[in-house]
């Protein structure tokens, strides 16, 4: 009896020392949008639906626009939702149709995702799943891609 006592107590140990090292981590990265750009009302929304495809892990976009106090856009705001919990937010600002080739636009993407902390402080830990890097990675590659399509094709 006693010891399925101290076996219930050092599952209780570890499952709190678990739920202690892990924490939810934010990372901002900047993304430069130039050269000849239309206004990301046209291109955004098939950009991240666009994103959201494929992998194992499913993710779901939402999109709503940033309003300023007078009522007008300036921005949209875009969330990548992942089925483990995981965020990848899109910050791009409302700009007109044009060409940014000197003045690129940058448009911001936030990952939001649960981490691992070690007290040594090892390579891979505090570094978001390999899930969310690759899923970041292709909004950035999907976000220069279709800003500069949707010009091409208009």
């Amino acid at each position: 009896m006693s010891f399925l006592v101290f076996l219930l107590g050092l599952l209780a140990l570890l499952f709190i020392l678990g739920f202690l090292s892990v924490r939810y981590e934010k990372s901002v990265h900047p993304v430069k949008l130039t050269g000849p750009l239309a206004a990301p009302s046209e291109w955004l929304p098939e950009a991240m639906d666009r994103a959201a495809r494929g992998g194992i892990i499913g993710w779901a976009p939402h999109i709503e626009a940033v309003l300023d106090p007078d009522g007008e856009v300036v921005g949209l705001r875009c969330e990548l939702r992942s089925t483990e919990g995981d965020t990848i937010l899109v910050d791009v600002p409302a700009f007109p149709a044009g060409d940014y080739t000197d003045s690129p636009m940058v448009a911001e993407i936030v990952i939001g995702s649960y981490t691992v902390s070690s007290v040594r402080g090892a390579e891979w830990f505090g570094t978001p799943a390999a899930h969310v890097t690759r899923r970041w990675r292709r909004v950035r590659r999907v976000l220069k891609r279709h800003a500069r399509r949707s010009i091409q094709a208009g």
